[in-house]
């Protein structure tokens, strides 16, 4: 299973933590879906901000996202 992980370079934030199937990107739609989840993750790790972060997502920057292996 294949997995994307988008962080800061500090290494303090994760932007994005998907696991992603050949499904994902077998149609246009669910591709370009990836994609721009991808970009506002890379996007997001340049913010100097994090309330700006927090804005977009709803989400506060410092939180950290649950571990998909226990998720239910």
């Amino acid at each position: 299973m294949a997995r994307i992980l988008v962080m800061n370079e500090k290494q303090d934030r994760i932007l994005l933590d998907e696991y992603v199937h050949p499904v994902h990107i077998e149609d246009e739609h669910a591709s370009q879906q990836i994609l721009e989840r991808l970009a506002w993750a890379i996007q997001d790790a340049y913010q100097p901000d994090p309330d700006q972060y927090a804005l977009r997502t709803g989400r506060r920057a410092d939180a950290t996202a649950p571990d998909p292996t226990t998720a239910r």
